[in-house]
């Protein structure tokens, strides 16, 4: 979804999507519209996040792809215009069911005065709209992910391996890895987090998958890189 809708918004084919034009669709825009945003502050940030980046020749930007694009946009304005478009595209066409659902969800809420998760934790109280449209997806996900810790702990103990997970930030489980163990815990963390995850909650109904990152030893959080794209000094 972050691709397509990258690909939306700069007028791109999917080919031409970088990771860098990827992440920010992800955070600019899928996102921010998902937790109940709507375009005008999304194309802000999409206008300022994304002044530098580049397409992939590394010869034009973003900005300057779209004034030779069709239809061509030379200014703000007018791609506030064409993310108003964009995002009656995303609803209407892309997620018309997740729409449909918001607003159902929304009803139910009013009718019987809570939410409940496929886990059967219950969500009560005064809550706005784009949080009725959050905490069964994003309460679920969090859920998964500490059931996906519980498992990865307990096989750490039973192998008797070295590496400890430290802490869980958002969607993320964060180890003090001891580097001969690395390939061990990125197969237990797959394996928890993929295959049993959903032999044990068997509602999930698309494949799940987990991405790796790494830093040096002993180096902080904003060193951190893929593990494909890692490389240790002398290797």
């Amino acid at each position: 979804m972050h691709r397509d809708s990258a690909s939306d918004i700069w007028i791109l084919n999917k080919k031409q999507v970088t990771k860098d034009i990827r992440f920010y669709a992800k955070n600019c825009w899928v996102f921010p519209q998902f937790y109940g945003d709507w375009y005008q502050s999304c194309a802000k940030a999409l206008w300022e996040n994304c002044r530098n980046l580049l397409l992939d020749n590394g010869n034009i930007s973003l900005r300057q792809h779209l004034k030779s694009a069709k239809p061509a946009i030379q200014n703000f304005m007018q791609f506030q215009d064409h993310c108003q478009k964009i995002e009656r595209k995303f609803w209407n066409e892309r997620f018309k069911v997740y729409a449909k659902w918001k607003k159902e969800i929304c009803q139910l809420y009013r009718k019987q005065g809570f939410i409940e998760t496929f886990l059967g934790f219950q969500f009560r109280g005064y809550i706005k709209q784009n949080e009725l449209t959050n905490y069964q997806t994003q309460g679920t996900a969090f859920h998964i992910l500490l059931w996906t810790l519980i498992q990865v702990s307990r096989e750490l103990r039973k192998r008797k391996l070295k590496t400890k997970i430290i802490a869980q930030i958002h969607d993320s489980m964060l180890f003090d890895l001891y580097p001969p163990e690395r390939d061990q815990i990125v197969e237990i963390v797959n394996y928890y987090g993929t295959v049993k995850s959903r032999e044990m909650f068997d509602w999930i109904k698309v494949p799940l998958k987990i991405d790796h990152e790494i830093t040096p030893v002993d180096c902080p959080w904003k060193d951190k890189v893929d593990l494909e794209e890692y490389a240790p000094e002398g290797k």
